[in-house]
C-alpha cells in the first residue's frame, strides 16, 4: 500500500529558553520518561543535557552546543571546571538515562542522524512535540524478551531481530539548503516515490510554489527521511515490515506554512 501525505502543519518556533523550559516542566512533574512515553532517545539525550548544560557543561558534541546555544543565550559553557548538578537534576539524569539506555536497545539512531535532530532546534522542538513525519515519531515501546543480548539495536542484525521478536524503528535523515531548486526535481522525486501511480500529478500548489522558488532562484531547505518498522515474534516467517521515506521542502523557519511534504510508505 503506497499513500501521499502533505504536512500542512504550523510548529510555533521556539522560543528563548524552551529547552530548558521543557526539561524543568519535565523534573517537576516528576521526571518519567516511560509515564510521559517518552521513547526517542534523542529526546531523552537531549533532556538529560539540558541540567549539565545549565550548569556550564562544556559538551564534546557539536550539536548540544548548537541547541542550547539558540536556545535564548542562557548556555554558558565553561571548559576549566566540571559540571556540578543539584541533586534534584542528578537523580532526574539517572533516571533518564536508565530509560534511554533501554530505548537504544530498540531504536537504531545512527550518530549522524542524531546530530541532524539536535543540531537544529526547530527541527528538535517539532521532533519533541511528536508532530509529523509518519513513522519517524512513532516509537514504540518494545517487546523484547529476557533472552535477547543487553546490545544497542544498531548492533544486532534485522535477521537477528526475526528470530529474537520485538519491535523497532529505524531512519535516516539528511536536511540541507538547495541552491537551484527545480520543478523538475520535484516531479522526478514524485515518480520515484510514486512508480505505480499512472497518471498521478503533484499538487499543483506545490508546483506553483516550486515554480516561484525556480524562477527567483530562492535557496530552499530540503529534508530527505527514510525509517523502517520491524515487528516480529519468535520463530515468525514473515515479520511484519512497513517503511517511510518522504523529503520536504521550505524557504521560512522549519515546517511553517511555506513547507511541503512528499511521503510514501509500503507495508
Amino acid at each position: 500500500m503506497n499513500w501521499l501525505l502533505w504536512l500542512g502543519v504550523v510548529v510555533p518556533r521556539a522560543q528563548a529558553g524552551w529547552v530548558l523550559d521543557d526539561y524543568r516542566s519535565f523534573r517537576d512533574g516528576g521526571c518519567d520518561p516511560d509515564a510521559e512515553g517518552i521513547h526517542s532517545p534523542v529526546v531523552l539525550r537531549v533532556l538529560r543535557s539540558t541540567p549539565l548544560a545549565e550548569a556550564g557543561e562544556d559538551f564534546p558534541d557539536e550539536d548540544l552546543h548548537k541547541l542550547f546555544e539558540a536556545d535564548g543565550g542562557w548556555y554558558r559553557p565553561n571548559a576549566r571546571r566540571e559540571a556540578q548538578l543539584k541533586p534534584d537534576d542528578a537523580l532526574c539524569v539517572a533516571k533518564i538515562r536508565a530509560w534511554e539506555d533501554q530505548q537504544r536497545q530498540m531504536h537504531c539512531i545512527e550518530h549522524e542522524d542524531q546530530a541532524v535532530v539536535t543540531g537544529n532546534i526547530e527541527f528538535y522542538s517539532w521532533h519533541r512535540m511528536d508532530m509529523g513525519l509518519g513513522e519517524l515519531h512513532r516509537y514504540m515501546q518494545g517487546m523484547i524478551p529476557d533472552e535477547r543480548p543487553k546490545q544497542s539495536a544498531c548492533t544486532v542484525s534485522q535477521n537477528r531481530r526475526a528470530s529474537l521478536g520485538g519491535r523497532w524503528v529505524e531512519w535516516s535523515l539528511d536536511y540541507r539548503v538547495v541552491r537551484n531548486p527545480s520543478v523538475a526535481e520535484l516531479k522526478e522525486t514524485y515518480r520515484r516515490l510514486f512508480p505505480d501511480d499512472e497518471g498521478g500529478q503533484v499538487n499543483s500548489a506545490f508546483i506553483d510554489l516550486m515554480t516561484q522558488w525556480e524562477r527567483n532562484r530562492t535557496p530552499v531547505h530540503r529534508l530527505k527521511w527514510s525509517s523502517e518498522q520491524l515487528e516480529g515474534n519468535p520463530g515468525d516467517d514473515e515479520p511484519f515490515r512497513r517503511t517511510d521515506v518522504g523529503i520536504c521542502w521550505g524557504t521560512g523557519p522549519f515546517m511553517d506554512t511555506s513547507w511541503f511534504c512528499l511521503e510514501a510508505g509500503t507495508f
